[in-house]
């Protein structure tokens, strides 16, 4: 533009020229004039902003009001060519401009004022020339235009009250006849201001990737809802991305349209844009959205984990910058041990999650993929192991005996071996354990202990223990505690699993010792009385006291203790007291009566005899034979009266054995007499089948368990005539038989021990044998107490004149159960003492017997038989309760001898 208006200016410059020439101050005006236009046209046509174009013309239409006014205070009449130009984009266009001559003003005598105007209607100043592009981009003008100047809008005049009158000193006086209406040109107009701004953007999602773009548009309209004019601006502003590599942008409207270009950033997010125009704003988002996944952050937590639990696996996925991946996107997992909750995963704020369980024991890699990218995590799966303990008992007798046993076990499914380093158990204070008492396979002897703590290590260690596998330790400790409530504690440990631990377990409560009661309640003190004691709470090593007498204790638990009442005690009631170790005790008044009893002359000296009921199999392992008992009650025929008097006939109580649940085994007693009683052949045998029945019976009674005759005598009255007549002396039979009716039937199916004894007397009333008075039999099944082994039971088989050898027979001897010490047999004649080998000392249900010759001398009279006990060292032998044995002698035929209860030296009948 300014290469074309300049060889205007030059066109135009001479004219005037011409016309200022006559007087200095025309040319001072038109000098003044060419620095106005030409400063003006420089400045509008090197700014490139539409407002500042729009001030500078209005800037331009006052500098040329002003120069009006100058020029019509002049005498002579000056030509103002004006001259606008308006760009055409980007490319400057030829134009041809207009020009219109001013009209002289009109002379006056009076000077015009300033005028002053208030167009109703802005003038259009502006010429709107054709352009012509060019192809090297330049505006020519065209050279034979002249400029014509528009003419002056009608303005409004104030009509001055006086005028000057101008009275020239050396130059013509031109005095006009009127004087024109100057004119007042109106500012250039002020765009109108934009109304509405409309905004959008596409697309409106695209990649934080640093070059993805989404174009952004923006409509400006103005008041009337047009759009306006080109060139107007807008100014862009985005929070997120560049526009044009910036925050901000401007840029003009074209047909009321604003463009530019919005460039993500790496950073995903939401962008808000804006645009403004004029006081006009508008906003709209492009959500920048994360690339495809380039990298996976797999964590599986914990990274150990005992079998059966749950670990999270967590995943997370990112984009080429870090960001996290977009919501959806499919992640695919898989693991070589255990089970994944879901395989296929969808993230949620870049991440994903399952769990993963496993029963086996081991390592898990587990795998994650996303798209082209995947990536490993590993945890171990310890093997789960349990510890459990336990108590025998939940009370005890404090100073007693406990027995803990631990089981430790590896409840894995598979996979990895245990490996037991360490087993610990914490005692509570006061428990000593017991030395050598441990049982276990896998850890051996005895613990290392300190401060309470038992320790037991493996050899060699570590011990592998497999899925599924356990292994149990077992061990005692004395309670040397106070009476109270005591737990302790197991742990176990290892290399490759968490430790496991009981917490406070194996709870037991020690209390003091309790007396209930003492069977049988009364005894004779002219022999040992064996008694069972009943209560609670019985330590070990606890001694029981009758007064100041001391009982022998030969067995105890918790609630029962076996003891000896010793021969000799004086008549009278006695207190029963138990005393623990600790010095605990317990009392129970009036417990135990002794009474004077008149020895009976007729009783085996073991003191009781026993007969296990009709059970085949459970008797003869127990010491009874054949289950049936006979014996033969011989006296004077001169015997005024006689008595049988059975002690403890029932089977119940205190005194008898049970086996089974209940006590179920009835016992028949039946008296034979008459013929046949004794001298049937059968009744001879040592097989008493055949021997039971014949005779004819005088009396029976049948017991079961029965309270009243338990540890008492029960009496049967005899006629002394109704007994076999032999001789000068009458027999009667008594036949003991378990089961459940006589006679004997054998498998009946009852296996309980009845323990009783059997005494001839004279009175109904009291125990006193009739003189010449005898009980013989073939064979004999007793129990000998444990206690009596200091004082050996005796039997006297006779030997008749032709007898040349005696063999004597025994049964179920049980050798074996004497511990450290050895069982034996003595067999006393007249004139001898005979010990029979230990090869004829039998045991547990089984036979054996030993030979003897008979001498001269050891005829016609009766031989003792003896049984004993004796430590084989220095250590006294070591039994376990009481043993029932069954004993027989026979001949150098086989011919069953009679044995007596008592020595004697007359011949059976």
């Amino acid at each position: 533009m300014r290469r074309s208006l300049i060889p205007q200016f030059r066109t135009w410059l001479p004219g005037l020229r011409e016309k200022l020439r006559p007087d200095g101050s025309k040319r001072f005006l038109l000098v003044l004039l060419f620095l106005n236009a030409l400063f003006i046209v420089i400045l509008l046509f090197s700014m490139r902003n539409l407002e500042t174009r729009q001030r500078i013309r209005h800037v331009e239409v006052q500098i040329l009001q002003r120069i009006a006014q100058l020029a019509t205070s002049q005498a002579e009449q000056i030509q103002i060519v004006y001259i606008t130009a308006t760009p055409a984009g980007p490319a400057l266009a030829a134009a041809t401009p207009t020009a219109t001559a001013l009209p002289p003003p009109a002379a006056t005598s009076t000077p015009l004022p300033t005028p002053t105007s208030t167009p109703t209607t802005a003038p259009t100043w502006a010429i709107t020339p054709t352009p012509t592009i060019l192809p090297t981009g330049a505006i020519t003008p065209t050279a034979t235009q002249t400029p014509v100047i528009p003419p002056l809008p009608p303005t409004t005049t104030r009509t001055p009250t006086a005028a000057p009158t101008h009275t020239p000193t050396t130059a013509p006086t031109r005095t006009p006849t009127s004087a024109p209406t100057p004119r007042t040109p109106s500012p250039t107009p002020i765009p109108p201001a934009p109304r509405e701004v409309s905004l959008s953007a596409w697309p409106t999602e695209i990649t934080a990737d640093g070059t993805s773009v989404s174009q952004i548009r923006a409509t400006v309209l103005d008041q009337a809802g047009n759009p306006m004019p080109d060139g107007t601006e807008v100014i862009f502003a985005t929070d997120l991305g560049t526009l044009g590599g910036s925050t901000t942008i401007r840029a003009t409207t074209l047909g009321g349209v604003a463009e530019t270009v919005l460039t993500a950033s790496t950073l995903i997010g939401q962008a808000t844009l804006t645009a403004t125009a004029g006081t006009v704003s508008k906003q709209t988002v492009v959500r920048f959205q994360p690339g495809p996944p380039d990298a996976l952050i797999l964590t599986v937590s914990p990274e150990s984990l005992t079998v059966g639990g749950q670990a999270t696996v967590t995943i997370a996925a990112r984009d080429r910058y870090g960001n996290p991946v977009a919501d959806g996107t499919s992640i695919d997992l898989e693991t070589t041990l255990g089970t994944l909750h879901s395989t296929s995963l969808s993230t949620g704020g870049g991440s994903a999650s399952t769990a993963l369980r496993s029963n086996i024991a081991g390592w898990a890699t587990v795998t994650a993929r996303a798209g082209a990218r995947s990536e490993t995590a590993r945890m171990h799966f310890t093997p789960l192991v349990q510890i459990s303990k336990q108590v025998d008992r939940s009370s005890a007798p404090a100073g007693g005996l406990l027995t803990y046993t631990i089981l430790v076990g590896n409840d894995s499914e598979g996979g990895e071996h245990a490996e037991l380093g360490v087993l610990r158990d914490t005692l509570p204070a006061g428990f000593v354990y017991v030395p050598g008492s441990t049982t276990s396979g896998a850890l051996g002897g005895d613990p290392a202990i300190q401060d309470q703590v038992l320790t037991w290590t493996p050899s060699p260690s570590p011990h592998a223990l497999a899925p599924q596998a356990s292994i149990t330790v077992a061990f005692q400790v004395a309670a040397e505690a106070r009476e109270g409530t005591y737990h302790n504690v197991a742990l176990v440990d290892g290399a490759n699993f968490a430790a496991a631990s009981t917490g406070p377990t194996a709870q037991v409560t020690l209390d003091r010792p309790a007396l209930l009661s003492i069977a049988p309640r009364t005894g004779c003190n002219h022999v040992q009385v064996p008694v069972q004691i009943t209560g609670a709470h019985f330590a070990p090593g606890l001694t029981a006291h009758l007064g100041s007498w001391a009982l022998d204790v030969t067995a105890s638990s918790e609630g029962t203790l076996n003891a000896v009442v010793p021969a000799g005690i004086p008549a009278g009631d006695y207190s029963l007291e138990v005393i623990h170790p600790g010095g605990a005790s317990a009392t129970l008044p009036g417990a135990y009566s002794a009474i004077d009893c008149v020895p009976p002359g007729t009783t085996l000296s073991s003191g009781y005899l026993g007969t296990y009921g009709a059970e085949p199999l459970t008797a003869p392992a127990g010491g009874d034979l054949d289950q049936v008992q006979v014996l033969f009650l011989e006296m004077p025929d001169t015997t005024p009266e006689a008595y049988l008097w059975l002690f403890d006939p029932d089977c119940g109580g205190t005194l008898d054995m049970q086996n089974g649940l209940a006590w179920d085994s009835p016992f028949t007693y039946t008296v034979y007499g008459g013929p046949g009683a004794y001298t049937d052949p059968g009744a001879a045998s040592v097989d008493p089948d055949t021997g039971v029945s014949p005779g004819t019976v005088r009396a029976r009674v049948v017991f079961g368990e029965d309270a009243a005759a338990d540890g008492d005598w029960y009496v049967i009255p005899l006629v002394v005539k109704e007994g076999e007549h032999v001789g000068s002396r009458r027999v009667f039979k008594l036949t003991v038989v378990g089961g459940p009716k006589p006679p004997f039937e054998a498998g009946i199916g009852y296996a309980d021990l009845n323990l009783y004894n059997v005494a001839l007397s004279g009175s109904p009333t009291s125990n006193s044998a009739p003189p010449g008075a005898r009980i013989l039999a073939f064979s004999w099944t007793f129990l000998i107490p444990e206690a009596a082994y200091s004082t050996p039971p005796q039997m006297f088989p006779f030997v008749a004149p032709g007898v040349t050898t005696v063999r004597q027979h025994n049964w179920d001897y049980d050798n074996d159960a004497f511990g450290d010490g050895r069982a034996g047999i003595t067999v006393t004649t007249p004139i001898r003492t005979l010990t029979s080998p230990d090869g004829a000392v039998s045991g547990n249900a089984e036979e054996r017997w030993s030979d003897y010759a008979v001498l001269e001398g050891e005829r016609n009279t009766t031989w003792a038989i003896s049984c004993w006990a004796a430590p084989t060292g220095t250590a006294p032998p070591q039994r376990i309760g009481d043993n029932l044995v069954t004993f027989w002698v026979t001949d150098q035929d086989g011919n069953a001898l009679p044995i007596f209860a008592r020595p004697t030296i007359d011949p059976p009948p």
